[in-house]
C-alpha cells in the first residue's frame, strides 16, 4: 500500500507528455489529445496500486500547464490563457484525460 511511482517513472511520463505538447507539433488537436490521453491512461493503468492520488494530483497540473501553454501558443494568445483555457476546458471540453479521475486501487 506504502508503494509509490519511481521518480524515472514520473519524470518519463512528463518527457512524453511534452514531446506531443512542443511548439512545433502542427497536428490536428484531436489527435494530439488522443495521443496524450492513451499515454495518460496507460500509465496510469500501470501505476494504479499504491499510493498513487498525490502523484496523479502532481501529473493532473504538470498535464493542465502543458496543455494550456500549447493552446496559448497554438492560438497565439498573448496572456498566459488561465480564463480561456481553464481547468473545466481542458479536461472537460476538449476531452483530456484527468488522471485524478481514473479508477484506482488501494
Amino acid at each position: 500500500p506504502g508503494v509509490i511511482p519511481s521518480t524515472k517513472a514520473v519524470t518519463r511520463l512528463k518527457d512524453n507528455v511534452r514531446s506531443w505538447l512542443h511548439r512545433g507539433n502542427v497536428s490536428p488537436l484531436p489527435e494530439v489529445v488522443a495521443a496524450l490521453n492513451r499515454k495518460l491512461r496507460g500509465w496510469a493503468n500501470y501505476f494504479q496500486h499504491g499510493s498513487v492520488l498525490r502523484t496523479r494530483q502532481k501529473l493532473d497540473r504538470f498535464v493542465y500547464d502543458r496543455v494550456r501553454g500549447f493552446l496559448r501558443r497554438r492560438n497565439q494568445v498573448q496572456t498566459r490563457g488561465a480564463r480561456r483555457y481553464s481547468r473545466e476546458f481542458v479536461f472537460g471540453e476538449l476531452g483530456v484525460v484527468a488522471l485524478d479521475a481514473l479508477p484506482r486501487s488501494l
